[in-house]
């Protein structure tokens, strides 16, 4: 059985195609992440809601809507 699954899922796997992976030129740009696009959705998370994995209340992170909107913003238009 071991050996059905594994030749199962190595032939499942296993690429025939020859495409070749796209240059950077056909590559889209990744638009600016605008602070105030973060902050303003932070703004409209709802308070009172179970924590993440994190343990970051919503409380607490629109409490630092500002600062962490200004954070994300160069983290991810880098």
């Amino acid at each position: 059985m071991e050996e059905i699954c594994q030749n199962y899922f190595n032939a499942l796997f296993a690429s025939t195609n020859n495409i070749a992976p796209p240059s950077i030129d056909q590559v889209e740009p990744v638009p600016e992440v605008l602070s105030a696009e973060i902050e303003k959705a932070v703004r409209q998370m709802k308070l009172g809601k179970a924590v993440g994995l994190d343990e970051a209340r919503a409380e607490e992170i629109r409490a630092g809507a500002e600062v962490l909107a200004k954070a994300l913003s160069i983290r991810f238009t880098k």
